[in-house]
């Protein structure tokens, strides 16, 4: 039994130390690449909005989404915390299902519409506003959305949103704020923003961030401040409006990007003497601090030089924030020429009586040569013939015809010689038969 352990400890103090198993590696984060006021961004990560079309439905949660806790008839200036819920009131505890419901068109409603749905839901909020104490920044009848974020970030924050009434008149703000001091008294209701890009629309401005009879895509960048930690979005006081609808919010981490590489399009394949069929649109590989995304952007081509066999790179450009970046595509051209000094491209077409033989000659030799197509009848009997002498050098593109026979039955041999005294093929005879179209 001793002999036994002893040998079994040897053995295990003769094993190589296991390696410690390596941590995974933490997955890229998701990005998406977008020009915004001429410069590209990478949006990193997930929208931060949890709900960003308030639920889809009544009584849905809508996280992050609230109403002032002040009533209609009294105003006591309580300030909003999102940290603790303090003054806020529930957005789907107030919500109603239908516009019948929003007794005197003062509450939100859930409705469906086609014309959202270029946010991803049928689904959009309405909110009704006509009491003036329920309408001031931190009212019953004010919508107010806090998200959290961290500082000294950018961020890029659109939304969806369409009025009614006489006037597009409405108050509209949002930005990064510090929580714990970001309103001066709840009186005035004067934001102090954390950072940069912070928006402060009054219904008197003259530039409005509502849209009237219609929907539109509002946006803004924002950066947060160094104590940044939620970022507020407020809209109230509609002002001879009869309803606003907002829908489909965004807010996600946009980092400064450069463009990395265009990416070359998968390789071509040409006819001698044709033009390759290249991409109209390139994708463009941007990188920023963290992530990389592509997006594709119009591209522009110079000339391909098809005359030769063989792989060719043909030259273009794409233009992205202005400035040209190059950009290459490979084509591989082939022929059906057994002789290298000769590129050729050929087609057999039948069409409208008449037996055509198409085909280009590329070449840098001046000699002449010969051409010629033969119809065969089904015993083999030749029933007809056509034939060219042509140079290269001032005639690439030939064609040769024969009447086609009214039987069926018959084939045809098209043949290319380097000259009628030597005749030498410059490519294998190509036969069809009489189906060949």
């Amino acid at each position: 039994m001793e002999k036994t352990v002893c040998a079994l400890l040897a053995l295990c103090l003769a094993l190589p130390a296991l390696a410690p198993m390596a941590e995974e590696a933490a997955p890229a984060p998701s990005a998406e690449a977008f020009i915004y006021d001429g410069s590209p961004f990478l949006l990193v990560g997930d929208n931060l909005y949890e709900s960003p079309c308030f639920g889809g439905a009544e009584g849905r949660e809508a996280p992050g989404w609230y109403v002032g806790a002040n009533d209609t008839t009294s105003w006591d200036g309580k300030i909003p915390d999102p940290k603790t819920g303090a003054n806020l009131t529930p957005l789907e505890s107030v919500v109603k299902g239908s516009e019948a419901e929003a007794k005197d068109r003062q509450a939100f409603y859930y409705s469906s519409g086609g014309a959202l749905s270029s946010t991803g839901s049928d689904y959009f909020l309405c909110e009704f506003i006509t009491d003036a104490h329920g309408s001031y920044w931190n009212g019953g009848r004010a919508l107010l959305g806090y998200v959290p974020v961290e500082p000294n970030k950018t961020y890029y924050f659109s939304y969806f949103v369409s009025s009614w009434g006489s006037v597009a008149n409405s108050s509209v703000r949002f930005g990064a704020i510090n929580s714990a001091d970001y309103c001066e008294n709840a009186a005035n209701g004067k934001i102090k923003w954390s950072g940069e890009g912070g928006v402060n629309v009054d219904q008197y401005d003259g530039e409005n961030m509502t849209q009237m009879g219609g929907w539109a895509k509002k946006e803004a960048m924002i950066t947060t401040g160094p104590d940044a930690d939620y970022f507020f979005f407020n809209l109230y006081w509609l002002q001879d409006t009869d309803y606003v609808c907002v829908n489909g919010f965004t807010l996600r981490e946009a980092e400064p990007a450069s463009v990395k590489a265009v990416e070359a399009p998968p390789k071509g394949r040409v006819y001698a003497g044709e033009a390759p069929a290249l991409p109209s649109r390139l994708n463009v590989i941007f990188e920023s601090a963290s992530a990389e995304a592509s997006a594709q952007f119009p591209a522009i081509w110079g000339e391909a030089d098809t005359s030769r066999d063989g792989d060719i790179t043909v030259a273009g450009e794409v233009e992205v924030c202005g400035r040209a970046y190059p950009a290459e595509a490979s084509v591989t051209v082939y022929s059906d020429s057994t002789d290298p000094n000769y590129s050729i491209s050929r087609e057999m077409i039948n069409k409208d009586g008449s037996l055509t033989a198409r085909f280009g000659v590329y070449t840098e030799r001046p000699d002449k040569l010969a051409a010629a197509l033969a119809v065969f009848d089904g015993d083999g009997d030749l029933c007809g013939l056509s034939a060219k002498i042509f140079s290269p050098a001032s005639e690439q593109k030939v064609e040769i015809s024969v009447p086609a026979p009214i039987y069926s039955g018959y084939s045809t041999k098209l043949m290319l010689w380097d000259s009628l005294s030597g005749m030498k093929p410059v490519f294998d005879v190509l036969e069809t038969d009489g189906s060949s179209n």
